[in-house]
């Protein structure tokens, strides 16, 4: 079954649909949120400069 990865830059605006701020599971403070992208359904990337 192929697989369809999307392609995202960085500097993309935040669509709130494949482009979000995510607040990580291992939250390291109140408040800290991250620019993810979601590549394929469910599984979401999170860039390495955080």
């Amino acid at each position: 079954m192929p697989v369809n990865i999307k392609n995202f830059n960085y500097n993309d605006p935040i669509n709130n649909d494949d482009i979000i701020m995510m607040e990580p599971f291992n939250d390291p403070g109140p408040g800290t949120y991250y620019k993810a992208f979601r590549i394929i359904d469910r599984i979401w990337i999170i860039p390495e400069r955080y």
